[in-house]
């Protein structure tokens, strides 16, 4: 069974090595993983969250470094929000 996702890559917490972020859809929402770079080839895992929100990498600031930004979503009947 194919679950859709995505990695998304980045410095997230600026020491200057490379960061993954996991996200993959499932029932209970998106599961979220960060994976911390240590330069060397090797990543912590953090601890998986759910949450309804989309991640992806953007450079906002324009200095050189990709920032994580969420886009949270909220379904109702009324209509989804952004």
């Amino acid at each position: 069974m194919a679950v859709p996702g995505g990695l998304s890559i980045g410095d997230f917490d600026g020491d200057g090595n490379a960061d993954v972020v996991s996200q993959a859809n499932g029932e209970g929402g998106n599961a979220i993983q960060v994976f911390y770079g240590d330069g060397k080839g090797h990543f912590t895992a953090m601890p998986y969250f759910n949450d309804d929100t989309v991640y992806a990498t953007y450079d906002l600031n324009g200095d050189g470094r990709m920032d994580l930004v969420g886009n949270p979503f909220d379904f109702s009947i009324n209509g989804s929000k952004y």
